[in-house]
């Protein structure tokens, strides 16, 4: 799987062929409101905050920070799929002409799709960066084409944008792969708090990027 991961992610960084594959993935997906279902969360039986997890959660990534600040994305990454026992978890960086994403860090069931690329436009992660709004995805591969590469398939995706001094830098994201776990508005507060704690550490994600 990782050898078939480069050969995707080479084939996504070229532009002329990358603009016209996802041009007609656009022709033929599916709307986007078919795929988002953030609403659910709201739905969803609610859950007490859990402070306890989350605040060790973030000592977590302080401890990471200071030890070894070259490796914080990996380390949210695992400490995502950790606290919301999920089946995968990632952090995508924005490129510096914005044009694409770098999946940057993974953890779970999708680390072997470390490094893989997505277009900036045409994607979950800058549909969440359009409408700077965290969203939640139902088989977002529906839509997105190209992304039916990346296996297993997801069943729920919760992406959070990532912002360093107002300025949107990636996203962060949390995904099932069956119905056995279901995101919720607590996932949610927790997933936005490890992503202002990440955002806040401005030289050092911009240094990775």
């Amino acid at each position: 799987m990782g050898r078939h991961t480069t050969t995707r992610a080479n084939y996504l960084h070229k532009p002329e062929v990358a603009e016209q594959k996802h041009a007609t993935d656009a022709r033929l997906s599916v709307p986007l409101e078919s795929i988002v279902c953030t609403h659910e969360l709201a739905r969803r039986p609610a859950r007490s905050p859990d402070y306890q997890t989350e605040t060790g959660a973030l000592a977590s990534l302080s401890q990471a920070l200071a030890d070894s600040a070259g490796t914080i994305l990996q380390t949210l990454a695992e400490t995502i799929l950790a606290t919301f026992q999920c089946g995968s978890a990632g952090v995508s960086i924005l490129s510096a002409d914005g044009s694409q994403y770098h999946w940057a860090a993974v953890a779970g069931l999708w680390k072997p799709h470390t490094g893989l690329v997505s277009p900036r436009q045409f994607g979950p992660c800058g549909d969440v960066l359009d409408r700077n709004a965290s969203l939640l995805f139902a088989h977002f591969e529906r839509r997105y084409h190209y992304l039916k590469w990346a296996t297993p398939l997801i069943d729920e995706c919760l992406t959070v944008p990532m912002r360093v001094a107002g300025k949107p830098v990636g996203t962060i994201w949390a995904i099932t792969h069956d119905d056995h776990r279901r995101f919720d508005s607590e996932d949610l507060r927790m997933l936005d708090s490890m992503s202002r704690f990440v955002s806040s550490a401005q030289r050092v994600v911009e240094s990775l990027r």
